[in-house]
């Protein structure tokens, strides 16, 4: 089950001794949160949700507020895929849909990496 509200006391940012939540309020929060949900609802729809695994920057909040994500799963015959998924900034959400994926993360400009953030509430 995802969380309703995260508690990001455990993302301690040391040499200001501010914790994440302290940075993270507002706009930055509210997209966390929408990327957790849209994550942990991708890992549920597969057919073996154990297999997802999140790729390095494999959840990437883009200046255009969309939520880009990049997998691992396994596949009909047991292989593993890496497949692409996106939340547009009004909300639509597509797993490997490549023209709405270029549309929207490819040439945007640089993401924000909440990766690590999203894969310690789904693990």
């Amino acid at each position: 089950m995802i969380p309703r509200q995260v508690d990001f006391e455990q993302f301690h940012t040391a040499p200001e001794n501010q914790t994440r939540s302290e940075k993270m309020d507002g706009p930055d929060e509210t997209m966390f949160q929408r990327a957790l949900s849209r994550a942990g609802r991708l890992k549920t729809s597969l057919r073996n949700p154990d297999s997802f695994k999140l790729a390095d920057y494999g959840v990437l909040v883009m200046p255009n507020d969309a939520i880009c994500f990049t997998y691992r799963a396994q596949n009909g015959f047991g292989g593993l895929n890496v497949e692409h998924a996106v939340m547009t900034p009004k909300g639509v959400f597509k797993a490997n849909d490549s023209h709405l994926w270029n549309s929207t993360c490819v040439g945007v400009g640089s993401g924000k990496d909440d990766t690590e953030m999203v894969k310690a509430y789904l693990n």
